[in-house]
């Protein structure tokens, strides 16, 4: 009697050990090749099966193998170890084909989805669309987005065979984050946010398609891709929640080519009043600027004054960005007077200006002598306006600047090489850009 205690208490221990062990993970990387052949479950995967049979195939390159026997039609589910997240940017990719010894013209079909609780069928979501396997030589099934969810835990692969004795293995599972998209700097920006991810759950929504997101706190500033309650519009939303009070959120634009002053930035704001982040009373303003870094909130550097948010949507058209050599990225920093405060932000356009601009043949911007043989230059341009004047390489090196008043002020640029060069003179909201040869 002691001897069969001791054995039963053995046992409980060991369960009890297993299920201590069985800790939710993060990521998959299972190739099955450390499991016991012939057994299921085991390192924290486990099964679902009224009929089939799933367990482990193979001497040295093992499987998880899934077995028809003599209930056809009817599914089982092999059952991932528990995850600690599944929130829209992980992938899922496995390699998967029929069994040697399979029914002559079994076919089966296995649907990829999650399970809410490991041993109950009822709380699988199907994730895509079924896959048929009906071929014997491993085929890899890349890139399976699980969409993002609060209360399913695991993965689980549905199969089911349409006749007798079919048997289909599942290999090489790997559960891991969507790798950053490559991001290639563009010339502009003309983004609505309508091919977008909707966030199901307020924080989960970015970075998407190169935009990025910053805040400071944990409960807020929120950034988040959100729709009009009759889904006909979509935008970013910027949510102060809880602690976001006066702590600045920011949206930051891909990579831009170049930041050369001859571009103008336009988009719109507003107060929602849907459920996705509706505003509360209190002011929110919106400072645009540059980043250096689009990871590194302190090398943003503002442009002009900030805007008002407002309950209606208001377009903000005509910014120009001054030229910049460092910046790289075009910033909306968002702040909120009050908690629990929202701000949209939409239709971001950044082009080569087409209004505004200084018209060279009307206003007579022009550097004389050009070319010039001892370095000291006359600039000549429409009014009396203070101007700012920078001097690049063609390069895109500033290598001169300075502020000019008057319609034809004098440069001595005695610090320059011979070359080519770019003047670029901005006055107000207008800028021009002239070539200067030194010789």
């Amino acid at each position: 009697m002691k001897k069969i205690l001791l054995s039963a208490g053995m046992l409980i221990c060991a369960i009890a050990t297993q299920a201590q062990d069985c800790k939710a993970v993060a990521t998959l990387n299972e190739n099955f090749n450390g499991f016991t052949t012939n057994q299921f479950p085991q390192n924290c995967w486990s099964k679902i099966t009224t009929g089939p049979l799933v367990y482990i195939t193979g001497t040295t390159d093992k499987a998880a193998t899934f077995y028809a026997s003599s209930s056809p039609n009817v599914s089982s589910y092999i059952v991932s170890p528990e995850l600690s997240t599944i929130n829209g940017k992980h992938q899922l990719s496995f390699t998967a084909a029929l069994s040697a010894g399979s029914a002559a013209g079994g076919v089966a079909t296995l649907q990829v989805g999650t399970l809410a609780t490991a041993g109950d069928a009822s709380t699988f979501v199907a994730v895509g669309t079924p896959i048929a396997i009906d071929y014997k030589e491993a085929k890899a099934i890349p890139s399976i987005v699980i969409p993002t969810s609060a209360t399913q835990k695991y993965i689980a692969f549905q199969i089911t065979g349409n006749v007798a004795h079919t048997a289909a293995i599942i290999d090489n599972v790997v559960y891991e984050a969507v790798p950053a998209p490559i991001c290639e700097s563009v010339a502009t920006l003309d983004e609505n946010f309508s091919t977008f991810a909707i966030s199901s759950s307020f924080a989960t929504a970015f970075p998407q398609k190169c935009w990025n997101s910053a805040g400071s706190a944990a409960s807020g500033p929120w950034i988040y891709t959100a729709e009009t309650t009759d889904k006909s519009n979509q935008y970013i939303t910027f949510y102060s929640h809880m602690t976001g009070a006066n702590v600045p959120g920011y949206v930051i634009s891909p990579e831009l080519s170049t930041i050369d002053g001859i571009h103008e930035l336009s988009f719109e704001t507003f107060k929602p009043t849907g459920p996705n982040g509706q505003a509360a009373p209190g002011a929110i303003t919106v400072q645009v600027g540059t980043l250096k870094n689009f990871s590194d909130m302190g090398t943003f550097e503002a442009v002009g004054t900030p805007y008002d948010v407002t309950d209606k949507p208001v377009t903000h058209p005509n910014i120009v960005i001054p030229a910049s050599t460092t910046a790289k990225y075009v910033a909306f920093k968002f702040i909120s007077a009050t908690p629990f405060n929202a701000a949209t932000l939409d239709n971001i356009k950044w082009a080569a200006k087409t209004a505004g601009i200084i018209d060279l043949a009307k206003n007579k911007f022009s550097i004389f002598p050009n070319p010039s043989s001892d370095k000291n230059v006359t600039i000549a341009y429409a009014g009396a306006d203070k101007a700012n004047v920078t001097v690049f390489s063609v390069t895109g090196a500033k290598v001169f600047e300075t502020i000019v008043n008057g319609t034809k002020p004098n440069l001595n640029l005695s610090s320059l090489s011979s070359g080519m060069y770019i003047i670029k003179l901005t006055a107000g909201n207008a800028t021009a850009t002239q070539k200067l040869v030194i010789q």
